[in-house]
C-alpha cells in the first residue's frame, strides 16, 4: 500500500475520532456546566450561612476544649476537718 494512502486513512479516522467526541462531548458540557454551576453557588451560600454555626458548635471543638478544661482545672484540695461547732448566740437556748 502507498505510503499516503496509509497517511489518509489515519486522518481520516482521526476526524472521525474527533466528529464523534465532539457530537457526545457538546451536549454534556452545555447541559452540566450550568448545572455544576448551581451547586457552586448553593455550597458557597450554605457555607456562609452555616459556617460560624458549626464553627462554635461541633461537637470535636467542643470535646476537645472540655478535655483541656478538665487537665487544667487543679485537683480537689482535701478536705479539712469540720470546724469546732460554735456556741449558740446567749439567749437562743
Amino acid at each position: 500500500m502507498l505510503e499516503w494512502v496509509r497517511e489518509e486513512k489515519d486522518l481520516r479516522n482521526r476526524h472521525i475520532a474527533a466528529v464523534v467526541g465532539d457530537t457526545v462531548g457538546d451536549p454534556l458540557k452545555d447541559t452540566s456546566g450550568p448545572a455544576i454551576n448551581i451547586l457552586i453557588k448553593l455550597s458557597a451560600i450554605t457555607s456562609l450561612v452555616f459556617g460560624n454555626y458549626v464553627k462554635a458548635y461541633n461537637l470535636a471543638a467542643l470535646w476537645k476544649a472540655s478535655a483541656a478544661a478538665d487537665a487544667a482545672a487543679p485537683a480537689d484540695p482535701p478536705a479539712a476537718a469540720d470546724p469546732p461547732a460554735a456556741d449558740p448566740a446567749p439567749g437562743m437556748m
